[in-house]
């Protein structure tokens, strides 16, 4: 469509045309500032011709009508409509974050998929109460805010629904996302839209509709009319109730919009653990019965949904702090999981022995601690504590027990020991990438992720968005060891590893694993040969995004997003292979594997099935136990998650009924076998123990 930017400016002389946003069959949509305000909008042009009552011109201002009487967080809010000669022109409000669909583009997690749901439902609801279906929802026609809230878009095919029936009702939409009753020209109504979203939540969800969109539009009627879906890739819950948005019946599917959105809440926080919302990145707006149901509490409404209710974790009642106890000497460390078919072992009235990590001191209180409950006999007494820090994320430990934190907000790494102290060993708080030469304290991080603490004691630093590799030696100097120059180049790295010969380095805006020799005698000081600064070796990972080698070697195999490093005595290498939502492990032949994890319709952990088939979630930690088993947290568990050595997983012994985790960033083990999580969003670190650990 070719438009007269003049006639734009003339129909609406207080915007000024900035560009072309968008353009579909029938109509442009074009980026525009107001002059005064400088507000930008989005302007959805339509050329009708002159005629003043021709169809697109009618059917324009329907839709301006529509959007006229809609009113909500998540629908596009309409501004303006003008016609002037042959143009008709809606003033919507700018939605800059593109559509949901180029949002989805890199995967999302769970929780996420699910807040999407809830926000476009919420609109619909709002929509449906006012007698307008939208008989187009899809990704496209969803739109990212600045404020990071989705809006539903399009309403250009929506329809009152007063009075229709099958006779009237026109074949409008896109075939992929459309409902059996648009295809048969049946009676449409609520049930329509959802079905619809239905569709949606099941591509956000792996990544593909139900029904392939290569198949023509006759293939694609005949595989919604009669054709069931395959299996929903999502956690029980969340899977059967988009499953019964899935039903070709509409009389099958959840009453409304509302009641589709009070079970999807509810069921997230069964599988995903009531406080989800709450570490969700997206921003939802939503009515307090919806609410509530997120947050696990029953809707006060009963028989809202179809079919079986969800069920609903228990609320953990408060419980009291642990009273300190008087050191003794440490037991043998080793960690305790739960064998395949027993439930978890909880902590014991009896209290552990041991050195006891003086956490909480670091703010002046003491955090929550562990509730007595009964054991499984012979297991060790688990208790757990925890500190207040600033946005804690990559946690490493000294062989003397030291714990040291990164602060990506803080742009700092401090120290917290045994006896209580603090402080800080690298950066000054302000972001930037200066100080190579001098002391660690003097010098700038930007966005620090990870650490690691090599057998020499030099601390390794992935200051993330500085794109380097930084070490701090004991002697407290600071240097570069990799990311420094054109020929050394790293994206983003997120996570370090290193033992007594190599550093390893996950480069994670390229996709991929690197490594640099370490020389012994030279803390921090990566060298080759000739004493100038070795190129990086390829680990893992080709640099292509995606999921794919196992069985092979890592240098050919696809990672994605790899977040987390960990490494055994054996030398084997374990990484958390993020967006794939896999743990993978290097062996020291350079073969790579899946450990845990499966990238989309895993089973939930409690059952036991085997740890490539689970459904770990995005893991962003894992750590190596005592006994060379990786430890692994994310943000879709409430305690760390183990490979046992019959293939299945448990979730480790020291999470279920003492401290539940809170969206877990990192993990790490200390000498003694004391387990130390980090929990960024609510500021705070864990620690589990049995008093040694033994």
């Amino acid at each position: 469509m070719i438009v007269d930017r003049g006639l734009i400016e003339a129909a609406l002389p207080n915007y000024e045309v900035v560009r072309v946003a968008g353009s579909g069959g029938f109509a442009l949509v074009l980026q525009a500032r107001h002059r005064r305000l400088g507000r930008l909008v989005a302007v959805k042009v339509l050329l009708a011709g002159g005629e003043p009552e021709s169809s697109a011109r009618r059917a324009f201002a329907a839709e301006a009508t529509l959007l006229e009487g809609l009113d909500h967080p998540h629908i596009v809010q309409l501004l303006d409509y003008v016609e002037r000669d042959e143009a008709c022109l809606l003033v919507m409000e700018f939605c800059g974050g593109g559509t949901l669909r180029t949002f989805a583009g890199s995967g999302l997690t769970v929780d996420v998929v699910v807040a999407a749901g809830l926000a476009i439902a919420a609109a619909l609801e709002h929509a449906h109460e006012r007698g307008i279906v939208h008989r187009d929802i899809k990704p496209d026609n969803v739109l990212l805010g600045r404020d990071q809230a989705l809006k539903v878009s399009d309403f250009g095919v929506a329809k009152i629904v007063q009075g229709v029936s099958g006779g009237d009702n026109t074949t409008i939409g896109t075939p992929v996302y459309m409902a059996p009753e648009q295809f048969t020209g049946a009676s449409i109504g609520p049930a329509t839209d959802l079905y619809s979203l239905g569709v949606v939540l099941f591509e956000l969800l792996c990544g593909q509709p139900p029904f392939p969109r290569r198949l023509s539009a006759s293939e694609l009627m005949n595989r919604h009319l009669s054709a069931p879906p395959p299996a929903v890739p999502a956690p029980g819950p969340i899977a059967d109730v988009v499953g019964r948005a899935l039903r070709k019946d509409p009389r099958e599917r959840p009453a409304s919009a509302r009641a589709l959105a009070v079970e999807l809440a509810g069921a997230a926080a069964a599988a995903l653990g009531p406080d989800w919302l709450g570490r969700c990145a997206l921003s939802v707006r939503l009515d307090d019965e919806v609410r509530d149901a997120a947050r696990g509490l029953a809707p006060a409404r009963p028989g809202l949904g179809v079919g079986a209710p969800v069920t609903l974790p228990a609320a953990v009642p408060p419980v009291p702090p642990v009273p300190p106890e008087r050191p003794e000497p440490p037991a043998p460390a080793s960690l305790v999981v739960s064998p395949p078919g027993e439930a978890p072992p909880m902590v014991s009235p009896r209290r552990g022995s041991g050195r006891r990590w003086p956490v909480g001191r670091l703010a002046g209180r003491r955090g929550p601690a562990a509730r007595p409950a009964a054991t499984t006999a012979g297991a060790p007494a688990w208790t757990a504590e925890s500190l207040s820090l600033d946005g804690p994320a990559g946690l490493a430990l000294t062989a003397t027990g030291v714990l040291l934190v990164a602060q990506p907000g803080r742009n700092r790494v401090v120290q917290l020991d045994p006896g209580g102290t603090v402080r800080v060993v690298a950066g000054t708080g302000k972001a930037g990438g200066s100080g190579d030469g001098g002391p660690a304290v003097n010098a700038e991080l930007d966005n620090p992720t990870d650490l690691s603490v090599g057998p020499d004691g030099t601390l390794y630093i992935a200051d993330s968005f500085n794109g380097r590799i930084r070490a701090v030696g004991p002697d407290g100097v600071i240097r570069t060891v990799a990311g420094a120059g054109p020929g050394d180049p790293l994206r983003t790295p997120r996570a370090v590893a290193a033992n007594a010969h190599r550093l390893y380095i996950a480069d994670s805006g390229h996709h991929r694993l690197v490594s640099l020799p370490l020389t012994a005698g030279a803390p921090g000081r990566p060298r080759a040969g000739n004493g100038s600064a070795p190129p990086l070796e390829a680990v893992a990972g080709d640099g292509t995004p995606g999921y794919a080698g196992d069985g092979g070697p890592a240098t050919r195999a696809w990672l994605a997003d790899p977040r987390a490093l960990a490494l055994d005595s054996a030398g084997s290498l374990f990484v958390a292979d993020t967006d794939n939502h896999r743990v993978r492990r290097i062996d020291p032949a350079g073969t790579i594997t899946t450990v845990a994890g499966i990238g989309y319709g895993g089973r939930p952990v409690a059952e036991r099935v085997a740890a490539t088939a689970t459904a770990i979630g995005p893991p962003t930690g894992v750590a190596v136990g005592p006994d060379g088993r990786p430890l692994i947290v994310g943000p879709d568990h409430a305690g760390p998650l183990v490979p046992l050595a019959d293939g299945t997983i448990s979730v480790f012994s020291g999470g279920p009924g003492l401290l539940g985790l809170a969206g877990p960033r990192q993990i790490a083990v200390a000498p003694d076998g004391t387990v130390f999580v980090s929990e960024t969003a609510v500021n705070r670190i864990v620690a589990y123990r049995t008093g040694g650990i033994r």
